[in-house]
């Protein structure tokens, strides 16, 4: 006949459960039939007995009752939040009830969403000395073009030096905003 392929083998070796049976949940049974929860709890029972050594060192040890404590504590706590959130449900629903139209609201609108990181504006200049000097480039810039432009025996070369600086300074002004 043909033997069916078995899907959920996980690459674990064959311990001979192909020729048992298994029950709903997988369990294996040695005549084929479904086992009862009293057949489980005898099994787990005899494997209690037979690895009582080993538990009871475990049982002993720092680290089980490090976890004991550790979820002992995570009890106490996870109860401590359950009581708080009846207690303000409780009040809440204790309240009377003002109505939940446009003017019961009672919080500022400043207060809407306390969490966003938002910051006033700080109302005095805070400049740092490159821009102070890049702004010193165009006014002196401007200042000898405009020399340049009115005293006609300023050699043109006077022109050109506040040309640039004042191109020196706008660029720079308009790169450090970016």
């Amino acid at each position: 006949m043909t033997e069916f392929k078995n899907t959920s083998d996980h690459g674990y070796p064959d311990d001979g459960q192909a020729a048992r049976g298994t029950d709903a949940r997988g369990a294996a049974s040695s005549d084929g039939a479904a086992q009862s929860p009293a057949d489980d709890d005898a099994a787990w029972e005899s494997f209690l007995a037979d690895h009582a050594d080993d538990l009871g060192a475990l049982d002993g040890s720092r680290a089980a009752r490090r976890f004991e404590r550790e979820a002992q504590k995570q009890d106490r706590l996870r109860h401590e939040r359950y009581k708080e959130e009846a207690r303000r449900e409780y009040e809440e629903m204790s309240r009377p009830d003002t109505g939940d139209g446009p003017r019961d609201f009672r919080t500022s609108a400043l207060d809407d969403h306390p969490d966003d990181h938002f910051t006033p504006p700080d109302p005095k200049i805070d400049t740092d000395s490159y821009t102070v000097a890049y702004v010193a480039l165009l006014v002196l810039g401007v200042a000898i073009t405009l020399v340049a432009l009115l005293v006609p025996a300023v050699p043109h070369a006077l022109w050109t030096v506040g040309g640039l600086l004042m191109l020196l300074g706008v660029v720079a002004l308009v790169m450090r905003r970016r």
